[in-house]
């Protein structure tokens, strides 16, 4: 997990001062939190800025500017210099993600790339089992959350078990929010997908069993056939 990836710009970012940076590196893998923070600012409706918000969390250099400018930095940016951070920026992904990725192992539980550390303990197996109630919606309306932050809160809810790769840890129960503060994002997506198969897969049965029952009702109301 120690890779890095640095690109440089031709022209870069000329600051207040006078300085150019050119030089970025991409060496943090980013969280769920970091998600959540780049879409609660101000100008996160924006699509650029948003991944403006993105890469500057993921570097760990650019130029000699602190953290906090590195955004304002990359929206300075021309298109063609932009495009170049975003295939860097996908690179380093490539490259620090250990050849692993996410993928479903039945229709209610989902084998993550990164998994959930607690006390020492990598808890890579997750599955759900509990459909929403509008008590749900209604905590996250009261907690006022939206975007990444409401999406998350969601998908814990339906949440009922995480254990090890090799099952000999077991947590039951939800996920609370704060969980996926330190969860890599690159997690996020696979359990999102994850949570929408569940509920499909809920969906379904709950149709089949209502189907079933109205077959039974209609030959009931017709009697026995003679």
């Amino acid at each position: 997990m120690d890779a890095q990836v640095t690109l440089d710009l031709e022209h870069g970012f000329t600051d207040a001062k006078g300085a150019t940076h050119q030089k970025l590196v991409f060496g943090r893998r980013l969280t769920g939190g970091d998600l959540i923070r780049a879409d609660q600012k101000l100008e996160s409706f924006s699509k650029i800025s948003f991944e403006c918000a993105i890469f500057a969390s993921a570097l760990v250099e650019f130029g000699t500017l602190r953290r906090d400018e590195m955004r304002h930095a990359l929206l300075s940016l021309n298109d063609l210099e932009r495009a170049d951070v975003e295939a860097a920026y996908e690179r380093f992904l490539s490259q620090s993600n250990d050849g692993v990725e996410g993928r479903a192992v039945s229709d209610d539980t989902v084998r993550l790339a990164f998994g959930i550390r607690r006390d020492g303990v990598v808890y890579n197996t997750v599955t759900f089992g509990r459909l929403l109630v509008g008590y749900d919606e209604l905590e996250a309306d009261v907690q006022r959350l939206t975007g990444v932050e409401r999406n998350c809160f969601l998908i814990g809810r339906q949440i009922v078990k995480i254990a090890s790769a090799d099952g000999a840890h077991v947590v039951e129960g939800e996920l609370a929010l704060e969980v996926f503060e330190d969860l890599d994002a690159d997690d996020l997506p696979a359990l999102r997908e994850a949570a929408d198969n569940w509920y499909e897969s809920a969906r379904a049965a709950h149709l089949q069993g209502r189907v079933a029952q109205e077959s039974g009702q209609t030959t009931e109301l017709a009697g026995p056939v003679n």
